[in-house]
């Protein structure tokens, strides 16, 4: 019998197939802090965690028995994946099953940006009837800047096309032929933040993408842009980000 622990809360489509499973023994522990997991790590052979847990060098040192993390998700930078290694740990991830669900929120978030929705379903709510105030504009003719081409951001480009935007596109990964491909245009971090009227961050969170969006960065985006992120946190420098808003100097989807 595989012993494995659930860390976080998990859909019941996916516990039902480990609870049905004749050589899992199912423990189910949510919200537990980095000493209790710690505590109970030593007894089990598989981790599934969601965004919640953070499972550091020292919840593997005391992980004994542990073979496999498997995060019910896209990103692992709450896992230390080089101590895992270390110790023999593998580690996976998901990265198709958000994928569709994203791209729509992504397209929803712009969608509610350039209409007013937030702004107009208040006003209305507080009895207010200021119809020409959130007129809004189309997204047809904007230009989208994406910043992180891989499955999300494809998706993001695709819908995009559909309301009949350019899209703009930062990956240092992504080939030319790919980009000609999908219809879209490469270009360099400056060129596309300068460009963007929409920009949507869909890049993994690593050194080389941390706080990405910054001070510098926001000062070339447009005063009228507006930015989106339906990806990790830390791909914006906060204090910078207030600070732009507190300036009108952009808008945040």
């Amino acid at each position: 019998m595989y012993s494995v622990l659930v860390s976080d809360k998990l859909g019941q489509a996916g516990l039902d197939i480990l609870e049905s499973a004749n050589d899992v023994e199912l423990t189910i522990k949510t919200g537990l802090s980095e000493d209790e997991l710690i505590d109970v790590i030593g007894d089990f052979d598989a981790l599934i965690i969601r965004s919640g847990t953070t499972v550091t060098a020292s919840v593997l040192e005391a992980a004994k028995k542990l073979s496999v993390i498997g995060r019910a998700g896209v990103g692992v930078d709450n896992v230390d994946v080089d101590a895992a290694t270390r110790k023999g740990v593998i580690v996976m991830n998901t990265p198709s099953a958000n994928t569709i669900a994203t791209a729509e929120l992504a397209m929803a978030l712009m969608s509610a940006a350039a209409r007013n929705v937030v702004q107009s379903h208040m006003s209305t709510a507080a009895g207010e009837w200021k119809r020409s105030s959130f007129a809004g504009h189309e997204l047809r003719g904007k230009t989208l800047g994406v910043l992180g081409f891989g499955r999300i951001g494809k998706a993001v480009a695709k819908r995009a096309q559909a309301f009949e935007m350019s899209v703009h596109v930062y990956d240092p990964y992504v080939s030319e032929s790919v980009a000609r491909d999908l219809d879209v245009e490469l270009m360099d971090l400056e060129e596309v933040l300068e460009s963007a009227d929409y920009l949507t961050l869909h890049s993994v969170l690593n050194d080389e993408t941390k706080h990405i969006i910054n001070e510098k960065s926001l000062g070339l985006m447009k005063p009228t842009a507006v930015l989106i992120n339906v990806a990790r946190g830390g791909l914006i420098d906060e204090p910078a980000l207030a600070s732009a808003l507190d300036k009108d100097a952009l808008r945040l989807a």
